[in-house]
């Protein structure tokens, strides 16, 4: 796949941000040294920018949208068409074992275009930098650096020291964002004279007309030797943080939030993957080399802020995508594209295909909904999934697999949680949908099934299949999702 150089005559008027969201995946890295993380996002919405945290030490190496299959870093200079629809990070772990996350903003977006720009070379105890500016009349509603090389240098370390939104050079309180601005800083290993050339890398902005996207940044926050120091910078009322960034002279970025939720204290790789509402700002790590001239530097944290569409903030619908194993005798769904990707390919997990059979749910929360938790069960209990989008039987689960004084504890003992907001829908009052959504019934399939195969569940709007599977001894547990039509 690639990108076209776009026309600007032909893109659309206007580009109203729609629902928007935040998607965030973990991984855990077992050893020091370098680490890759990406999380996409879900279909129809657009990738505005990254955050990265982890719970040791690190320095952020590339922090970069993608397209598809296609990395920053392999597009053409100048302005594409088409959008980013995930985020890759790829970070030096210096203490390890740890658990890193990546959050990826996401956001529905009409007539995006991406503006890609390539640097210099960088150099040692230096800051170069490259902005990639929007077109006239666009507004830059995130963006991010893709660097050359970043694992292979072994003499050096690159790492990103600033990636910010770039302001129109106004002196408002909440200036235009009109482009990205993105660099690294190099420090020597092992110092060499001459000291060889250092990477090059991309900026790409994605911007869009139609949007009032203005830049919130925070006081100078100062920063010493090798340690972390962090800052916030908050949108105005009636604005979310689409994307968030910071400006580091002679420093490293050691993490990027996203603040949001209702627990806004907890750090992203405490949360559990899924999709979360988008929040009201951004904090920013810093962390200064020891060999750096600038001792106790500044930094700037910065956020993009825009009107999201309240109104309709969640309802964006997504398929819930039903697949079987003949081998497992077990159903599985998810709306998740690179799990359903992975799942259809079969060269990872294998075994699986889809029945054809889809429903609808919300990847945001819209009024109403409720999210869905998702739990795997391992094997020897079922090898399986469960969903719920009841509160009380989500909490009594995680309860029960986490507290050892709980009276179920041996059987749910090892469950894992894996998330807590799969995606939303509306619950049924006394089993009954209301009007504009479809009963979501859940079969499990029964005693005699479950000792063969394992414990499993169905989830369908189906009622036709509801017969089929009863007559195979499933049990109907009723209605306990209304899907949105």
């Amino acid at each position: 796949m690639a990108l076209a150089t776009v026309g600007l005559a032909s893109q659309a008027a206007s580009a109203q941000v729609g629902d928007a969201l935040v998607v965030v995946a973990k991984r855990t890295v077992t050893t020091n040294g370098y680490a890759d993380i990406a999380a996409r996002c879900p279909a129809g919405y657009v990738a505005l920018s990254g955050g990265i945290s982890s719970g040791s030490a690190w320095t952020v190496t590339t922090l970069a949208p993608t397209f598809g299959n296609l990395a920053l870093f392999q597009l053409a200079d100048g302005v594409q068409a088409g959008a980013p629809d995930g985020w890759y990070a790829s970070v030096d772990m210096l203490e390890g074992p740890s658990t890193i996350a990546l959050a990826v903003s996401c956001a529905q977006l009409s007539g995006p275009v991406v503006t890609v720009v390539e640097s210099g070379q960088a150099g040692y105890f230096s800051d170069v930098s490259a902005t990639a500016e929007c077109p006239a009349n666009y507004r830059a509603l995130g963006g991010g650096i893709d660097v050359e090389r970043a694992d292979t240098l072994t003499s050096e370390k690159y790492r990103i020291s600033a990636s910010h939104p770039q302001s129109d050079g106004s002196d408002q309180t909440y200036p235009p964002s009109v482009g990205w601005r993105a660099g690294v800083y190099g420090a020597p290993l092992i110092f060499v004279v001459p000291p060889p050339p250092g990477p090059v890398f991309k900026v790409g902005a994605v911007c869009a007309q139609g949007t009032d996207a203005r830049i919130a940044s925070s006081f100078d926050a100062t920063s010493s030797n090798y340690v972390v120091f962090r800052e916030s910078a908050s949108c105005p009322a009636g604005t979310g943080a689409l994307a968030g960034g910071s400006r580091l002279p002679g420093q490293w970025l050691a993490g990027l939030e996203p603040l949001f939720g209702d627990d806004s204290a907890l750090a992203l790789y405490q949360r559990n993957p899924g999709n979360y509402p988008i929040g009201p700002a951004w904090t920013t790590a810093a962390i200064r080399d020891v060999g750096a001239t600038n001792t106790g530097t500044a930094f700037n944290p910065y956020a993009v802020c825009a009107a999201t569409n309240d109104a309709g903030a969640g309802a964006a619908t997504v398929p819930v995508v039903e697949f079987y194993h003949a081998g497992l005798h077990h159903f599985f769904i998810s709306i998740d594209p690179v799990e359903i990707a992975a799942l259809e390919s079969g060269a990872v997990i294998k075994g699986w295909a889809t029945t054809g059979f889809t429903w609808k749910a919300h990847v945001g929360q819209p009024a109403g909904s409720q999210p869905v938790c998702r739990f795997y069960i391992p094997p020897g209990l079922g090898d399986s999934h469960f969903f719920s989008a009841s509160a009380p039987e989500c909490a009594a689960i995680l309860d029960a697999s986490t507290n050892p004084a709980h009276p179920s504890h041996a059987w749910y003992a090892g469950y894992v949680h894996e998330s807590p907001s799969a995606f939303h829908v509306a619950v049924p009052a006394q089993g009954t949908c209301a009007g504009g959504t479809a009963p979501v019934y859940r079969l499990w399939n029964g005693q005699a099934n479950a000792a063969a195969w394992g414990s499993n569940h169905r989830y369908t709007t189906s009622p036709a299949i509801v017969s089929q599977m009863v007559g195979e001894g499933y049990v109907n547990e009723g209605v306990v999702m209304c899907s949105p039509n």
